[in-house]
């Protein structure tokens, strides 16, 4: 066994399987980006208005702003993580791929070096196509230059890096194939969605908290959320986001050595994952009720969520309707506690958000909000005037 992380022959034969994969995503890159601007180029007459059109609209190519790139960017890494750990899911397979003659060490990043080359072998052709292309076109448009297209190549290569290693890690807590796929999924939106519904706990109970920047601010948790709302990456974001996903990866390869094998075939093969599945089913269900329906049915709201999303949760994680035993029982009384804590936590304003007055030179506007007096309807007025600002903070 010459080299301990990597197998040449196990690795030419992944991509011999699984090229298809990437060659669909080549197409679907291809038929997003250089063949839509191809065609909008030819149509291009010299006018200062169109001029600015189409800079725009090479603009946001290049930082992502386009349907099927961000489709792309998130459904591919998936798809090629799932493809190359799917032996794990299956008896047959994952008894003959571990009677191979190869460390578990190997055979994970062997595969995991796979998939990333399938998820980015697309990204780098039609970086190839851009950048033969603006050579005919730079001098119209200052926009399409080597060094915006790859600035695309660096965006591109993060979001994929990031996705891929999130969906891999999603792989080896999951036993099959659809939970995989799912999970990988929804493992790249999950920091977000927690975050959320904090948020979300926060605007019901809490007066004066305001939603103004939290999208933008939630959505730094993911690279490809961060270009999808806040209309691009920064190069220390890209950073950031490849040391997590290296640090995500290094993870699943632990997960990996402690994976029991035989497990293959449960929706999540760690009885820890179980739990916290079930307990995330609970938590975004019951946020998503309460925000919807608390103003109409009080704590009832938060109630009916607890109970659908432990019933989902528990089915989904267990595989199975039969969900009442002795361990759901247990999980029903914690998550029904931790809840609690929660919901108590933001209307008894433990933190003391209602209470804190920032200083009036800190505060840049007021949003005051309540019923016209000329015509009683609902309303909201922001003030920036300083001297009103003080007034307020002063009352």
């Amino acid at each position: 066994m010459k080299n301990k992380f990597f197998s040449a022959p196990l690795y030419k034969e992944n991509l011999k399987r699984f090229w298809p994969v990437a060659a669909l995503g080549f197409m679907i890159y291809f038929l997003s980006g250089p063949f839509v601007l191809f065609m909008s180029l030819r149509r291009y007459t010299a006018y200062e208005e169109n001029l600015l059109t189409y800079e725009n609209m090479i603009g946001g190519m290049l930082r992502n702003i386009n349907f099927g790139f961000m489709v792309m960017h998130l459904i591919l890494p998936v798809a090629a993580a799932v493809c190359m750990f799917a032996f794990l899911n299956r008896t047959n397979s994952v008894g003959a791929m571990h009677a191979m003659p190869f460390s578990r060490r190997t055979l994970f990043f062997t595969n995991y070096l796979s998939g990333l080359t399938l998820s980015l072998i697309p990204v780098v052709l039609n970086w190839v196509i851009f950048m033969i292309s603006s050579a005919s076109y730079v001098k119209l448009f200052a926009s399409y230059n080597a060094g915006n297209i790859s600035m695309w190549l660096l965006y591109s290569f993060t979001i994929v890096i990031f996705v891929f290693s999130v969906a891999v890690l999603a792989c080896m807590v999951s036993g099959n194939t659809v939970i995989s796929t799912l999970t990988g999924l929804a493992f790249n939106f999950l920091v977000h969605a927690v975050l959320l519904c904090l948020y979300g706990y926060a605007a019901v109970f809490l007066k004066g908290f305001s939603w103004d920047g939290i999208w933008e601010l939630a959505a730094r948790t993911s690279p490809w959320l961060e270009t999808l709302i806040g209309g691009g990456l920064l190069v220390g974001s890209c950073i950031v986001f490849i040391l997590i996903a290296v640090a995500l990866t290094v993870v699943a390869d632990i997960l990996y050595h402690i994976r029991k094998l035989e497990r293959c075939g449960d929706s999540y093969v760690f009885g820890w994952m179980q739990t916290i599945i079930g307990f995330l089913f609970v938590f975004i269900i019951t946020t998503i009720t309460g925000l919807l329906f608390f103003s109409e049915f009080d704590i009832w709201a938060y109630v009916t969520g607890f109970v659908i999303g432990f019933l989902l949760g528990q089915m989904i994680s267990l595989k199975t309707f039969h969900i009442f035993n002795r361990t759901s029982l247990r999980n029903l009384i914690a998550f029904a506690v931790i809840m609690a804590l929660i919901i108590t936590v933001f209307m008894t304003d433990l933190f003391g958000f209602e209470r804190h007055v920032p200083k009036a030179g800190n505060v840049e506007s007021v949003k005051v909000q309540g019923f016209m007096i000329n015509d009683n309807s609902y309303g909201e007025l922001e003030i920036k005037d300083e001297e009103l600002i003080a007034a307020v903070v002063d009352v």
